[in-house]
């Protein structure tokens, strides 16, 4: 049976994407979206599904005052839809009888400084916490979350990385 340039090309692709998404390294993904408020952005790659290759894009619509959309499709089909503080702990369908996730962690930005005053303040509140304590504390107060690692999986296989970057 003789296939076509194209046929062969997306054949190749697929190859090379899961080859090279066994050694992607999950901290550091390639694919990345610059989030905009009331915009939906997206971004998308090629996987091998059962006997096709299908697209697979995870697009987040960023709220004004408002939360952050995360959409996963296949094929142009929404599989997967939440808030940001849904995919913080995952959100799960089920596609073509596999289990579908997508996970988006938090990315989070501390300060490299704390102030004595905002430790004494700390521990004037939690008196139980040591000064240590009460600095780590008041770092993590301080922390502005800066995006999301979003993690979506078929199964135990990796579908897409990708880092969700805010403005």
């Amino acid at each position: 049976m003789q296939r076509s340039a194209t046929t062969l090309a997306i054949m190749l692709t697929t190859s090379f994407l899961a080859a090279s998404a066994g050694a992607a390294n999950v901290e550091d993904p390639t694919l990345q979206i610059i989030a905009a408020a009331g915009k939906s952005v997206c971004q998308s790659t090629v996987r091998q599904l059962g006997a096709t290759s299908q697209k697979i894009e995870l697009c987040v619509s960023q709220g004004n005052f408002a939360h952050d959309v995360y959409v996963l499709k296949i094929d142009g089909n929404d599989v997967l839809k939440g808030i940001d503080d849904e995919t913080t702990k995952g959100i799960f369908a089920t596609h073509q009888g596999e289990k579908i996730s997508l996970t988006c962690a938090p990315q989070l930005e501390e300060p490299t400084q704390v102030t004595a005053e905002k430790i004494d303040a700390v521990q004037k509140l939690m008196p139980a916490l040591s000064a240590d304590e009460a600095r780590k504390t008041a770092i993590s107060l301080d922390a502005v979350e800066i995006g999301r690692l979003c993690t979506a999986q078929r199964g135990d296989n990796s579908l897409l990385d990708v880092r969700v970057v805010f403005n």
